[in-house]
């Protein structure tokens, strides 16, 4: 059984680097809704850019996961903009 992830809304956290931003990046590809969430906004900007480049989307928010308060916001945010 496949499951499509088409429209499915997703969070990544650590999207920035390394295993983030490539799990960012497939879930976009793969048809997902991405919310990209890391401390570094320019390599956020970066992954938003590149994406954009390949045709998809991704929305970014700065986010330390370390702080209750700025999740909270990354959430509301997800929910704000991508449903």
């Amino acid at each position: 059984m496949s499951v499509s992830l088409q429209d499915q809304v997703a969070v990544v956290v650590g999207a920035s680097s390394g295993m983030g931003r490539a799990i960012a990046k497939a879930l976009a590809q793969h048809g997902a809704r991405v919310m990209a969430a890391a401390r570094r906004t320019d390599r956020l900007d970066e992954l938003q850019a590149e994406a954009a480049t390949a045709g998809l989307t991704i929305d970014v928010c700065e986010t330390d996961v370390t702080s209750r308060d700025e999740v909270e916001r990354l959430i509301a945010t997800t929910v704000e903009t991508l449903g």
